[in-house]
């Protein structure tokens, strides 16, 4: 009877053991998984992460800063500003990312520096479904997008931080996607000039360099402006009209 009672009271010993040990062995296994997601969670876009990149060599009077990168943004091609002070449009360029297949459409993001500080803290998808975007304007409330072969203008009618208008206004810039797996040579840049109409570098799969003039939301007038360059890629002015369009090696 002494003998039963002494197993007994070893086997109860040695459960308890046991108990004690999965607990420390789960303790110990649930630490490090607890640590794991902060571990790998990517820092917000600050002076930590300018160190991942190097620093862009600039003139002693200019200051480069990085306003955003990976994982706020992905696969950037262009950009221009944005409704807001520290905030831009910027193109998220899948189609041309990706590869040749089209695995996703590209997206056109709100991206903005909330608190000042110099760095963009907030991404919002402000309108999607797009060809691959060469080219944004900012203009009179109005976002402009070449993605070929269209130009399409976009605008937030409520004020709610979305784009709710669409409208292709022109088709036939280059080729659309299925018939161009490059996504490039098409319709590239556009960009405001000083006398209120919108100036279009089309590639060497479309002709050479729009200039458009807006008659209302629902209508644009087209007129052919001037042809030369090889695959002008953007335009831009220069305070007293000048205009540079660059190519592909060339700046006219």
């Amino acid at each position: 009877m002494l003998n039963q009672s002494n197993r007994g009271r070893n086997e109860y010993g040695v459960l308890r053991y046991r108990a004690r040990l999965c607990r420390v062995v789960w303790l110990i296994f649930i630490a490090p998984l607890a640590e794991l997601p902060a571990a790998q969670e990517p820092l917000p876009t600050g002076q930590e992460t300018e160190k991942r990149f190097p620093a862009l060599k600039v003139p002693p009077q200019f200051k480069a800063t990085l306003f955003a990168c990976d994982p706020l943004i992905e696969y950037p091609s262009v950009l221009t500003l944005g409704p807001r002070s520290n905030s831009v449009f910027l193109a998220h360029d899948y189609m041309t990312g990706l590869g040749e297949k089209i695995v996703r459409r590209d997206e056109i993001r709100l991206v903005e520096d909330t608190d000042g500080d110099g760095y963009a803290d907030k991404s919002t998808l402000w309108a999607g479904d797009f060809n691959s975007i060469q080219g944004l304007a900012y203009h009179a409330g109005q976002v402009f997008v070449m993605h070929s072969p269209f130009l399409t203008v976009l605008r937030d009618s409520k004020g709610n931080g979305v784009a709710d208008e669409r409208r292709d206004l022109l088709s036939g810039l280059g080729w659309p996607p299925d018939k161009s797996t490059d996504r490039l040579h098409g319709a590239n840049a556009v960009v405001p000039g000083h006398d209120g109409w919108l100036y279009l570098a089309l590639g060497d799969r479309g002709c050479d360099v729009l200039r458009l003039k807006a008659t209302g939301w629902s209508s644009m007038a087209a007129v052919f402006f001037v042809a030369g360059p090889m695959a002008p890629t953007c335009t831009f002015f220069q305070p007293g009209c000048a205009t540079f369009t660059t190519s592909r090696s060339t700046i006219n």
